[in-house]
């Protein structure tokens, strides 16, 4: 375990400040776990769906740093908290006109060779989200 203030963990996951299904109960079961590891230094990355219930954004001094990062790399987010037990800090990452979805399908084929160019919008979505992340 990495002592207060030592080391960063950053987790990514769809369900994140987003009640979907039962990936939700396992991001939520563990943050006592991340949080007394980790502290301030834990974060965790969703998608930013405008309606994200749970989530608050804050003003503090760690968000500088990203946001200026993320504004110079043109992905919109928007930085808080999640307002469940341990507030875990959060960025939502909104991903919907950062990328061309054909172009980046593409990319993704050509790079990686994942045939995806006819998954519907409940997969194209989520690349989109996750390559943002990334």
């Amino acid at each position: 375990m990495p002592e207060q203030g030592k080391g960063f963990l950053f987790e990514v996951s769809w369900e994140v400040c987003n009640k979907v299904g039962g990936i939700y109960t396992v991001v939520t079961s563990k943050l006592r776990e991340a949080i007394a590891s980790y502290g301030e230094n834990y974060f965790l990355l969703g998608p930013d769906l405008k309606t994200n219930i749970d989530f608050e954004e804050t003003d503090e001094d760690c968000w500088a740093r990203i946001r200026e990062t993320t504004a110079m790399k043109d992905i919109a987010c928007r930085f808080g908290r999640w307002k469940i037990p341990g507030e875990p800090k959060v960025i939502l990452v909104g991903a919907g006109k950062k990328y061309n979805k054909d172009q980046l399908l593409y990319t993704i084929w050509e790079e990686y060779g994942v045939d995806s160019i006819a998954g519907g919008w409940d997969y194209i979505e989520p690349v989109m989200f996750s390559y943002a992340c990334g």
